[in-house]
């Protein structure tokens, strides 16, 4: 059942089958047209906007993570009984949020 993939576009040994005939995208009354992508044109046009999306969201997460273990950084510096009490608020607002 799942093996076949969408429209028998994976073979038996998991691998995406990109235009070989197989799925019968891009076809003509059932025929292959052979060299034609089963894609659209608008449809690249989408995916690279997600790539660009996705790629500034990913910079700005690695921007705001280094912003935070700076502020962390300066704010435990000598303060072991600081490290302590995060790990603790830590542990306590993972498990309200898993278990709430």
């Amino acid at each position: 059942m799942w093996s076949g993939g969408i429209h028998g576009t994976i073979d038996d040994s998991a691998l995406v089958l990109w235009g070989s005939g197989h799925s019968g995208l891009g076809t003509s009354a059932g025929h292959h047209v052979r060299g034609r992508s089963p894609y659209h044109v608008w449809e690249l046009v989408v995916f690279i906007l997600i790539a660009i999306v996705s790629g500034l969201v990913g910079a700005s997460f690695n921007q705001i993570n280094k912003r935070i273990t700076i502020v962390r950084k300066r704010m435990m510096a000598g303060r072991p009984s600081l490290k302590g009490l995060e790990a603790v608020l830590s542990i306590w607002l993972v498990i309200s949020l898993f278990y709430a």
